[in-house]
């Protein structure tokens, strides 16, 4: 792994995460740019 984070060779996985609501939920239409962690996964819906 060259480099390291953030370079040229960048060493990690940016992988999308998708969550679906179907009746209501988290109102739409918008980007967040946050940066999570495989942990927060679980975590972060139980909070909502």
């Amino acid at each position: 792994m060259r480099g390291g984070k953030g370079s040229g060779y960048d060493g990690r996985h940016r992988v999308p995460f998708l969550v679906h609501w179907p009746k209501g939920g988290i109102a739409g239409g918008r980007d967040d740019d946050t940066l999570t962690t495989h942990i927060d996964v679980l975590p972060t819906p139980v909070d909502l």
